[in-house]
């Protein structure tokens, strides 16, 4: 089964929609490898975000580099995982009306 709404990453590898997910679910440093991180970036999926820490002990700050995803991918993410399930032969699951509501908790 697949989902209604494609996924904002469809195409990549699947090490790269696995951190797409990550930073998109709130994951600032993802478990993936500078390549895949710099897929991403490049592509525009996700943007880098680099931060200074100052400990005050007269050595250079520290750079603590973070992932953010923009906000037009970030609710296309989420649209397609709340968009409903289709079966192999396209018919969509749940109620027959023209209320559709996504089946969030399969």
């Amino acid at each position: 089964m697949s989902r209604t709404k494609p996924h904002p990453c469809e195409g990549l590898p699947a090490a790269a929609r696995r951190a797409f997910d990550e930073v998109a679910s709130g994951s600032d440093r993802p478990k993936a490898s500078a390549k895949t991180m710099d897929t991403l970036v490049v592509g525009g999926f996700v943007e880098r975000i680099v931060r200074l820490v100052h400990f005050g002990d007269g050595l250079p700050p520290l750079q603590q580099i973070g992932y953010a995803v923009p906000l037009n991918l970030h609710i296309a993410w989420c649209e397609h995982w709340a968009s409903p399930k289709t079966r192999a032969g396209g018919k969509r699951r749940g109620r027959s009306d023209s209320n559709q509501t996504p089946d969030l908790f399969d």
